[in-house]
Parts: structure tokens; sequence; C-alpha cells
């Protein structure tokens, strides 16, 4: 059967119609990984995947300290404070809150994340993810076309939002560009919200003495943590229930503990091991997710350096003794 497989292979592409042998295959997983989680979701009774690696907003779950970091945000909109700062470790959701934002019917937003550029390159990309021309390229150009778009915004009270996501990986010179956006203002209100999105290593950027004046003007900071055993549970149940799960005990209580264990309230890590912990019972007939599942996730050689070892059972209930899962 191989040998067929592979003539198979070499006669379409003698054929001209350039098809390799390894695109077949692919083909054929592919259609074999569409037609499993066609029967995944049969077997769990659900519409679509509830753990997505991608910020979805019909899944967006409002843990205290994201709807904490939402309000702070806003309210620093509203208020034209300018500068705004949103801290997190890598997956607990500053990217899904800035989606959240940029969403928002009352703001004018414009979205990027990629911060390799020079700095003629931001600004034209700040006046293109707004909708503001360039003018002639030039810096003051641009700058004094994002100028005129501003103030004609702020006479019709429209808030204009920049948010700038994985901005822990901005050059100094492109965060120099930021303040000095920073300073287009009227008598009593900025003109341009900006957000600045990215992981704590920021704060350490930040307190270079070139960005003193920087650092001194961010009106609203704001960090997501971890979620504790209790969000976790809730973060889970919720995920489920909005891709149309209608059995509440499709997880056990020993796998919700282990998975909050292993991913240690990290919503992106808790996505991945419920994703596969549910395809490890699909497979095995199970038609409910145990400990034993997550435990075969988290501890494959692929995908065991991702959540480590076991915290001490007293290191992470210690600090949440009050959760109880009912």
């Amino acid at each position: 059967d191989g040998e067929e497989i592979v003539d198979c292979g070499l006669r379409i592409a003698d054929c001209g119609f350039g098809i390799s042998l390894e695109l077949l295959i692919t083909l054929g997983i592919l259609g074999i990984c569409r037609e499993g989680f066609d029967m995944y979701q049969d077997c769990f009774g659900l519409r679509c995947k509830p753990f997505g690696n991608t910020p979805d907003p019909n899944f967006f779950y409002f843990a205290p300290d994201h709807r904490q970091a939402i309000v702070s945000l806003s309210k620093g909109i509203e208020d034209r404070c300018g500068l705004m700062l949103l801290l997190g470790e890598v997956g607990t959701g500053k990217t899904t809150i800035c989606c959240h934002i940029h969403s928002h019917d009352g703001y004018l937003s414009g979205y990027f994340n990629y911060p390799y550029l020079t700095e003629v390159e931001f600004l034209k990309t700040v006046n293109k993810k707004l909708g503001v021309p360039v003018g002639d390229g030039s810096r003051y150009s641009t700058t004094k076309e994002l100028q005129n778009y501003l103030l004609d915004k702020e006479q019709k009270r429209k808030p204009v939002v920049l948010i700038v996501d994985e901005a822990h990986r901005l050059a100094i010179p492109i965060l120099d560009e930021i303040l000095i956006l920073s300073n287009l203002q009227v008598a009593n209100a900025h003109l341009l919200q900006i957000i600045l999105a990215g992981q704590p290593s920021l704060l350490d950027t930040l307190r270079h003495p070139r960005l003193i004046s920087l650092n001194q003007r961010i009106g609203v900071r704001c960090e997501l943590p971890r979620l504790d055993r209790a969000n976790t549970i809730d973060y889970l149940c919720h995920r489920l229930t909005k891709a149309g799960c209608t059995n509440p005990s499709l997880f056990t209580t020993q796998a919700l503990d282990s998975i909050w264990e292993r991913s240690r309230g990290t919503p992106r890590l808790i996505n991945q091991l419920g994703e596969r912990a549910l395809n490890e019972a699909y497979q095995h007939g199970k038609k409910r997710v145990g400990r034993r599942e997550v435990r075969q996730v988290a501890t494959d050689p692929l995908y065991q350096p991702l959540y480590g070892a076991v915290p001490p059972p007293g290191s992470m209930r210690s600090a949440f003794a009050g959760a109880v899962l009912t």
C-alpha cells in the first residue's frame, strides 16, 4: 500500500499539478482532524470548541481583576488621562482586554502588536490604524495630520484610543515617540489615549533615565494576576457553557483541581489543558474528563515543559483556603 501511495504522488507530480506527496498526506490529515472534531463535538454535546487559543469576544470572561482593569482603563479614557499601562504575565488575558476595548462602540481606536518598527514607521502605523492620512510621509506631516484629526474628534467629544500590545518589546526610541504623541493635548485633556499593554518587564524599561517623563505621565496602571482556584473553575465552566455544554459534570472536581494546579491559573494554559484533556477523554471513549486525562496531557514530554512540576498540595491551596467548589 505504501508503494502505491508513493507511485500515485509521483504520477500526480509528473502530470504537472504541482501536488507533492507531503501535501496529499497533509490534506488527508486535515480532513481526518476535521472529522474527528465533528465527532468530538457530538460526543460532548458542544456547538464549538470551548478552549480556543485566540481572543474571542464571545468567550470573554470577566474575572474580578479583569473587570477592574476594564473599568480603570475605561475611566482613564473617559477622563482623557492620556497614558495607561496594562501589565500581566504571558497568557493572563492582556490581549483579550485590549480586543474588548478596541471593539467598544464609543471609541475610535487603533490596535497593533508589531513592535519592531523605526520611528517614522511607527508614526505612519499609528495614523493608518486610526484611518488618518500620513501626508507626505515625513515625521512632521504625519504628526500634523494626526493632530488635526484628534482636534476634530475632541470637538465632537469622541475619544480616540491607541492600543499598543507587546509594549515590553518596544525600543526606547519608539517609547520616545509615544511620549511626544502624549503631548498632543488641549487645556485639560490629552487628545490621544494610549494604552501600553505588556509583560511586567516593561516596568524595568520605564525606569530608564531617558523615560522618566514618560513613566511619570502614566495615569492608570493595571496588572492582571493569575486566576485563583475558584475563578479558574468558574472560567472553565463559563467557556463550556458558551460552547453549548449542558453537562455540569463534564469535568470532575478532581480534574478541575488538577487543571488549576498544573496551569497555575494562567488562562492560556487552562485553555490548552482543557482542550487536550477533552481530546484525551474522547480518544479513550470516556464521557467525562477526570484527573487521569489532565495528568496524561500535563506529563506528555512534548507539553510537560509548559506545566512543570505540580506544586506541593499546600502551597497553592493555603492561599485560597476559602475557595470551595459547590
